[in-house]
């Protein structure tokens, strides 16, 4: 892949899925380019017999958006400390890059900020994440809270509160 990327003379050095690129990053490749097997790099695909393209990000809306920090591996983990799963990390992730908060990977529910006598600040939207039967959580990362030092404080501290449910969100 590396040798090709330097034949084809890519602008980047990163690469992504379309999905990826349009999901965790809100920078999409074109349609046209999406689909064009010469422009991409086809991985094999473990669930399905079609392989899986990769495009250079040089092509997305935003290059940009695309960092050595953005694209690293991102394990977002609970107010006990515990990771989530990876259906939910990815969800927190794409939060952490449009808040710009991937170097703090701590997330808790808005119930535990209340809690813990502090705020969510005004900008900042808790990621809504839904599982089981209609069952909703919301979680946000200590950073988009008015105090996060207060929040990492309490790290690791077990306590039943009612509602706070990021634990069935975990492995």
């Amino acid at each position: 892949m590396i040798e090709r990327a330097r034949r084809h003379g890519y602008a980047s050095r990163y690469w992504a899925t379309p999905h990826e690129a349009a999901y965790l990053f809100q920078s999409p490749f074109p349609d046209s380019l999406v689909g064009a097997t010469a422009d991409g790099v086809g991985v094999a695909n473990l669930f399905t017999s079609s392989p899986l393209y990769y495009y250079n990000v040089s092509g997305t809306a935003d290059p940009s958006k695309f960092t050595a920090k953005t694209c690293q591996r991102y394990d977002p983990f609970n107010y006990i400390g515990r990771f989530y799963r990876p259906i939910t990390a990815v969800q927190l992730k794409r939060f952490a890059i449009a808040y710009d908060c991937l170097d703090q990977q701590q997330w808790v529910t808005p119930l535990r900020v209340q809690w813990l006598r502090t705020t969510i600040k005004r900008d900042a939207r808790p990621v809504i994440i839904f599982y089981g039967h209609g069952r909703v959580v919301q979680l946000v990362n200590i950073n988009m809270t008015e105090n996060p030092k207060r929040l990492e404080e309490f790290t690791l501290m077990e306590s039943d509160l009612i509602g706070d449910e990021d634990r069935l969100l975990i492995f």
